[in-house]
């Protein structure tokens, strides 16, 4: 069976945009100023938008390397997660569309031939497997 393992978990975007406020130094008062400022929405906009273009790729690139199956196809995706609480699993979807996109593209079928049959969370390192299960 196919799987690809992502070194993240979809909740990956919203973590990289703290670090990133946190590198540039905004802490207490002028974190707390920060959506009121004209700018924020277009730099949040831009910083999440460079995350999830970098999902997308690291899933192409991991796609690529994967041998092609035989559309539509089902996967199994398996969440890895250092805190122990579980996630919807519609909104872990969501969170996997770039991923799914870049899936999609290194293996040269639509998106919409690729369903999500399963959603696993577990305990353990940062990671996520999307995993072929088979066709409908």
């Amino acid at each position: 069976m196919t799987s690809i393992r992502l070194p993240y978990t979809p909740y990956a975007v919203p973590v990289q945009l703290r670090r990133v406020l946190h590198h540039i130094n905004l802490t207490g008062n002028a974190l707390r100023r920060l959506p009121y400022t004209r700018n924020f929405r277009f730099f949040t906009g831009y910083l999440v938008s460079e995350a999830q273009a970098q999902m997308e790729s690291d899933a192409y690139l991991l796609a690529r390397e994967q041998p092609t199956p035989v559309p539509p196809v089902r996967l199994q995706v398996t969440v890895y997660s250092q805190r122990a609480v579980r996630r919807d699993a519609d909104n872990l979807i969501a969170g996997l569309k770039d991923c799914i996109d870049g899936v999609a593209h290194a293996w040269g079928i639509d998106d919409s031939l690729i369903q999500v049959a399963e959603v696993l969370f577990e305990k353990g390192n940062s990671e996520t497997i999307l995993k072929v299960i088979g066709t409908p």
